[in-house]
């Protein structure tokens, strides 16, 4: 059944999308708490991390779809989401800074 790969590849465009279209507001922290460096630098690193993550669930979807079932090996693609979510948080973390 290719229903569950397809929705793999639905949701890597889907969160292209979202990613694409998201309001500058809901994107800049809360600034009594913190200051914004370079705000084209802090908005472009959170876009470039949620690409990343859709073009893995596209990736993903496309590996699924030329295997036969769902195989074993498939837990290794497990720590990869965590793992862009973490370099954006670090690569957004250089443009602010914490107001005292």
């Amino acid at each position: 059944m290719q229903w569950p790969k397809i929705i793999f590849i639905l949701l890597g465009i889907l969160v292209i999308i979202i990613f694409k279209y998201l309001p500058v507001k809901f994107v800049l922290p809360n600034k009594s708490k913190y200051r914004v460096i370079y705000e084209t630098s802090y908005i472009n690193s959170y876009r470039i991390g949620g690409y990343c993550l859709g073009v893995y669930f596209i990736l993903f979807g496309v590996i699924l779809m030329f295997m036969n079932g769902w195989p074993h090996g498939v837990g290794i693609f497990a720590p990869i989401p965590p793992l862009i979510a973490t370099i954006s948080l670090r690569n957004q973390k250089k443009y602010i800074e914490k107001v005292c």
